[in-house]
């Protein structure tokens, strides 16, 4: 699985509920650097940091 999947949130953050915190601090962040460097920002947009609340080793296995 890709890292972005996780969102580069480790497995005991998003047990304790850390994560929400982490992805909207990372959130407020990459908008103020936007702000600073806007070439930097022209032709693509700000990650999804968004949490996810569904997450699957294999998604693509078939469960009976």
């Amino acid at each position: 699985m890709k890292k972005e999947t996780y969102q580069f949130i480790t497995p005991a953050d998003k047990r304790t509920g850390k994560d929400v915190a982490k992805l909207q601090k990372r959130q407020v962040v990459m908008n103020q650097k936007k702000e600073i460097y806007p070439n930097r920002w022209a032709k693509r947009r700000i990650r999804d940091w968004s949490p996810i609340t569904n997450n699957y080793l294999d998604k693509f296995r078939i469960r009976p």
